[in-house]
């Protein structure tokens, strides 16, 4: 499963906190897609409670997720991101 499922299971419950570490160190690869866009829709609460895992092609609701994100500088985080 997708990274975010996969830790979802492990901590067992739909509620879970979950710490996203420095996340202005992203990369940004087009073959591999944009990191800063699917953690865009984990972390937007207009999205995330119709996220859909991509690896498994199910959908699953977010919202109950707590997202701490931390990281070193903030200028190198795209806009929407850090607005979330």
């Amino acid at each position: 499963p997708g990274t975010v499922i996969q830790c979802l299971k492990k901590a067992g419950t739909n509620n879970p906190v979950m710490l996203l570490d420095e996340v202005d160190k992203l990369g940004r690869d087009m073959r591999q897609g944009d990191p800063g866009s699917a953690l865009l829709e984990v972390l937007d609460p207009e999205q995330n409670n119709t996220f859909t895992d991509h690896y498994l092609n199910v959908p699953f609701d977010l919202s109950k997720t707590l997202f701490i994100a931390t990281a070193n500088s903030l200028d190198t985080i795209p806009g929407p991101l850090l607005d979330r």
